[in-house]
């Protein structure tokens, strides 16, 4: 037990060459798990290979506890604090008081300016009816021919593109294969949609092999403008752009330093030319911005979720009569 060695990925040990009785008699362990493995080794119950494994599953379980408890849940992954530091999004007392155990991720994540950047959505979420005062996904009014297929799609498109797809009555945050999964939209828009939530998740660098943001990809020729354009105007206008490798949205001054996002870019997706109109306005059947669509939601009363109203449904054009949703 002197003699076998392990190599620690994580931890106070990282990197360091430590001995099976080392890490025994750490604080990975209890007094009451550090005697009984002592006596089942000595008994000849458990080998010196089965005894390795058992002290490093306890290890990994431990570590992924303290990096849960000492972390914050971003838009798909745990993010430090220091990195929201880094970003601006919490101050250094904050940060100091987390380093020191005398506040917690869970605490600090209650504070809406904090929340927005990690698990916040203010996507355009739903549809609400007016005649009828029923408040519905945007799939749910595809399916009922309220809006065209296009305009439905680009609006779960900038769902999926700033972090969930949203079921506004069930008041859920989904990601695209458990939206699929849950039938809050139909396998028919999986495809299209995953392409959408790389936004979210990121790209691939084919030269470089690393994750990159949505305006990266763009710059590198991965997404084409066109595409990538309502995206980013539905990012900025809900709430941030995402950083896809940190895992939350950020500040606009950091995005820019970042280089995850452009001064120029913010200021063509701020103008409401004709060009950049990318999105339909399905009450008036005109090329809108993101925030103009957003600029016509009412807030849910119950979620606090934008709700785009509807006085009469979209009229269809020739070619999407016949569109069928499985």
């Amino acid at each position: 037990m002197t003699q076998a060695t392990v190599e620690l990925d994580y931890g106070p040990f990282k990197g360091r060459k430590m001995t099976l009785w080392e890490i025994i008699h750490s604080d990975y362990l209890t007094e009451e798990q550090r005697l009984e493995l002592i006596r089942q080794f000595r008994s000849g119950k458990v080998t010196i290979e089965k005894l390795l494994k058992i002290i490093i599953t306890i290890v990994e379980e431990k570590e992924a506890k303290k990096k849960e408890q000492s972390s914050f849940k971003g838009l798909r992954d745990h993010v430090p604090a220091d990195t929201l530091f880094d970003s601006k999004i919490i101050d250094k007392t904050t940060f100091d008081l987390l380093q020191q155990g005398k506040t917690t991720p869970k605490k600090v994540s209650e504070n809406p300016n904090v929340s927005k950047y990690l698990q916040g959505t203010e996507s355009i979420a739903g549809i609400y009816l007016e005649p009828t005062k029923e408040k519905m996904s945007i799939y749910q009014a595809m399916k009922k021919k309220l809006l065209r297929h296009n305009t439905g799609l680009s609006l779960l498109e900038a769902q999926a593109a700033t972090g969930f797809i949203v079921d506004p009555v069930k008041n859920q945050c989904l990601s695209v294969d458990e939206a699929v999964k849950a039938g809050l939209v139909g396998p028919e828009l999986h495809e299209k949609l995953l392409s959408a939530e790389k936004a979210v998740t990121g790209y691939k660098d084919p030269f470089t092999g690393k994750k990159i943001s949505l305006y990266e990809a763009m710059q590198k020729d991965l997404i084409l403008k066109e595409h990538a354009i309502p995206l980013l105007q539905a990012q900025m206008f809900s709430g941030g752009i995402i950083d896809p490798v940190k895992s939350h949205r950020v500040p606009t001054d950091v995005a820019y330093q970042k280089n995850i996002f452009s001064k120029e870019v913010a200021k063509t997706l701020s103008e409401s030319s004709d060009d950049n109109k990318p999105f339909s306005d399905p009450e008036t059947d005109e090329n809108a911005t993101y925030k103009q669509l957003k600029d016509k939601c009412q807030k849910d009363k119950d979620t606090g979720l934008y709700i785009l109203p509807l006085s009469k449904p979209q009229s269809p054009t020739i070619v999407e009569k016949t569109y069928l949703y499985t």
